[in-house]
């Protein structure tokens, strides 16, 4: 029986580590508390058993689980233009003003911005990814921000960015609703969608 829970353990300490999901492991460690509680059971210390279960299922379950409530990443896409390869054309470019803004407003909003430079193209971002934000540039050099309308922060975040943009600064900020791309795009030229 003992050794059942000990590998049991060992499985459990497995996908606690190999897990992605913050919340997944907050439950697994519950779980694996509880079975450390049981292990130390069998071996007759009921008061180490006790102040397991209670520290480390109880307790630390309830502060993970607050903390994960303070916890918000805000994923951001930015989509290379033809031609550029990897984010360092953008440390060199003028979107990264831009991006930086983002980043300080996240920072003002308790946001933790998880950054993916990607090639792909925005309905590919859209169908395949969990998105807040998509940062494109048109070939005129404006700054598009792609987001849903659902999104409450995207219209603060514009009018952040708009704010805060450098004096002599030629960069625009768009806010672009994604139901309503498709038609802006026919009357202004758009983005290129590759």
């Amino acid at each position: 029986m003992t050794e059942i829970v000990l590998i049991s353990l060992v499985i459990l300490a497995i996908f606690l580590v190999q897990t992605e999901n913050l919340r997944n492991a907050v439950i697994v460690n519950s779980v694996f508390g509880m079975g450390m509680s049981f292990v130390f059971l069998l071996y007759g210390a009921t008061d180490v058993a006790v102040a397991q279960a209670v520290i480390s299922t109880v307790i630390s379950t309830i502060i993970f689980i607050v903390a994960l409530q303070q916890y918000q990443v805000y994923d951001i896409f930015c989509r290379l233009n033809e031609g550029e390869k990897g984010d360092t054309l953008y440390r060199n470019s003028s979107r990264r003003h831009i991006i930086d803004l983002v980043y300080e407003y996240c920072k003002l909003e308790s946001l933790s911005p998880r950054l993916t430079y990607t090639n792909e193209t925005r309905r590919e971002i859209i169908e395949n990814h969990i998105y807040e934000l998509i940062v494109e540039q048109k070939p005129d050099g404006t700054v598009v921000f792609v987001g849903h309308s659902e999104n409450l922060k995207l219209p603060l975040l514009k009018t952040f960015v708009e704010e805060n943009l450098n004096d002599g600064e030629e960069l625009e900020v768009d806010y672009v609703d994604i139901e309503s791309y498709d038609d802006i795009q026919k009357t202004q030229g758009g983005v290129k969608d590759v």
